[in-house]
């Protein structure tokens, strides 16, 4: 999906559960991730990059664990 505004801005709409920054430039959908590498999501027909600053918050999110 393609949103024309700010990462920031569409992250408060996006319900937190089902929706996570992973990166300053990306947000994935938790329902959408095959697997978790060590820097990095693999979507469908995708990779997105985890950001350093959001790494422990997705560990959190995803496993609920630090």
């Amino acid at each position: 999906m393609v949103i024309k505004g700010s990462i920031k801005s569409m992250h408060a709409i996006f319900p937190e559960k089902l929706f996570m920054r992973v990166h300053k430039s990306f947000i994935v959908a938790r329902n959408r991730i095959i697997r978790v590498e060590r820097n990095k999501i693999i979507l469908k027909n995708h990779q997105v990059p985890i950001g350093r600053n959001y790494k422990e918050a997705l560990e959190l999110w995803m496993y609920g664990k630090r």
